[in-house]
């Protein structure tokens, strides 16, 4: 990804990534209600995956929420904290493309090998014909 990042790899916060914004990202942040320092932050130090058509999601998790806790002001952790929700889809040329708040779980693996027939997460329950239809 050719995103614009400081030399240990972490992405600017609150500013330098400001023109890095899609028109439609801008309008959406609007919409939402979304800060710029919020996007920033969760930019910085949110948990990223990789989505679908070479983009990648990034949200917060626990360990984003105690990085920040280390690194920013309390005031921020607190704004953060009630942001828990706060996700952005980052194209692969680094140009935010959407944010908004979840309502539902991120998926963990959204790899088409996981949707094959046979691949569920969950174990297989096998169901066994009824005895007076099975025959002899």
């Amino acid at each position: 990804m050719s995103m614009m990042t400081w030399s240990d790899g972490r992405i600017p916060a609150f500013g330098a990534w400001d023109s890095m914004l899609t028109p439609h990202a801008e309008i959406r942040m609007q919409q939402r209600g979304v800060e710029k320092e919020a996007l920033g932050c969760l930019l910085q130090y949110g948990r990223r995956q990789h989505g679908p058509g070479g983009c990648e999601l990034h949200f917060l998790d626990d360990a984003a929420l105690d990085a920040i806790a280390r690194h920013e002001p309390h005031r921020l952790l607190l704004r953060m904290t009630e942001a828990r929700n706060l996700y952005a889809v980052v194209n692969s040329d680094g140009y935010v493309i959407t944010t908004g708040y979840r309502y539902r779980r991120m998926l963990r693996d959204i790899s088409l090998s996981s949707m094959r027939p046979g691949r569920s997460r969950r174990p297989r329950v096998r169901r066994r014909r009824p005895v007076w239809y099975q025959f002899n």
